[in-house]
């Protein structure tokens, strides 16, 4: 009986998968002050900001001051700006140039690895430049559910633009990938001892994320961000691509000892984010407990799914690509 249940369901999963129509993204999404970017010259596009590299900017002038016997007055005149403009560039009130960072590094003879790195990152990614999804793929479903997983994205200190997700490293070299893919973005993986991140500093994506999710300006996801709207208007079969997404940043799979139980949680302090896993859940039968914990500051939302036959299902039919996820599955014999 179990077998008959769990064929019936994928059957009407893969029948749902031949009528699965593209969905036009843009009608969803204003693009066209997104796209103007791409007209402006690229020194206007590709300004290095952040803290990180202001702190480095500084440290490599003062090892130029060293070595070379330059004083700032000396270096701000090759660099062809006022003292004041260094400056406010070594303190981090004022974007870098791209031009001026190949300046100090070739010009004046320094060679700066990180200040290197820099460069070849921003130029890699223009700094703004993003294709724009005609449709809505399954694919770029599941990016916008791994961003209301473990992805972050925003405007930081100095106007830094920021797109970022951490994971276990498999995982987020698969996700700058699928980036990549959709967006035409890659960003840098930085390894971590526990935890690898994809980083990508792009005005245009966090400004295109910010209208998916309907934030204001100067945005940072918060506790309150919401399923995008557009979801509501999808097919089933894409719509739980979002729910792949959570499951492959926020899921988890574990075996009671005693009760030999294998079960799958999402925790999370979201409620949106919980019903629209429980709606996937219910649309596919899967039979799920959903509770909340009121206790502590902020509440804790909880859905929970238990037997083999439920997981074989949500293995089968949202497919997770988080390869921790997947080994225990393996070792559970699903």
């Amino acid at each position: 009986m179990v077998q008959i249940r769990y064929h019936s369901r994928m059957m009407e999963f893969q029948n749902a998968l031949t009528r699965c129509q593209p969905v036009d993204f843009r009608k969803y999404v204003d693009i066209f002050s997104l796209e103007g970017n791409r007209l402006q010259t690229q020194r206007k596009q590709v300004y290095a900001r952040g803290e990180e590299l202001s702190s480095e900017f500084d440290k490599l002038i003062t090892r130029i001051q060293q070595k070379a016997n330059l004083s700032v007055d000396n270096i701000a005149k090759r660099c062809k700006v006022s003292r004041k403009q260094l400056s406010a560039w070594r303190t981090g009130r004022s974007a870098i140039p791209i031009r001026v960072l190949r300046q100090i590094t070739s010009e004046l003879g320094e060679k700066a690895s990180s200040i290197v790195r820099f460069i070849d990152q921003l130029s890699g990614s223009k700094g703004a430049k993003i294709l724009i999804p005609r449709t809505i793929t399954p694919t770029l479903v599941e990016i916008l559910g791994r961003f209301c997983g473990d992805g972050s994205c925003g405007i930081y200190g100095n106007e830094t633009y920021k797109f970022s997700l951490k994971e276990s490293a498999s995982f987020v070299t698969l996700h700058s990938q699928d980036m990549a893919r959709i967006f035409g973005i890659q960003g840098k993986v930085k390894h971590y001892p526990r935890v690898s991140e994809n980083v990508i500093h792009s005005k245009p994506l966090v400004l295109l994320f910010q209208r998916i999710f309907g934030y204001r300006a100067g945005f940072h996801k918060s506790l309150h961000v919401k399923p995008p709207r557009f979801l509501e208007d999808l097919n089933w079969r894409t719509r739980s691509r979002f729910t792949t997404g959570l499951i492959d940043t926020e899921g988890s799979f574990y075996k009671d000892r005693s009760t030999r139980t294998i079960t799958f949680e999402i925790k999370m302090r979201n409620s949106s984010l919980i019903r629209e896993v429980g709606m996937a859940f219910k649309e596919l039968g899967i039979h799920y407990n959903y509770y909340s914990r009121p206790k502590g500051n902020p509440t804790t939302f909880r859905i929970r799914s238990y037997g083999r036959e439920s997981l074989r299902l949500l293995k089968d039919a949202f497919e997770p690509k988080n390869q921790r996820h997947l080994s225990q599955l393996t070792s559970f014999g699903l």
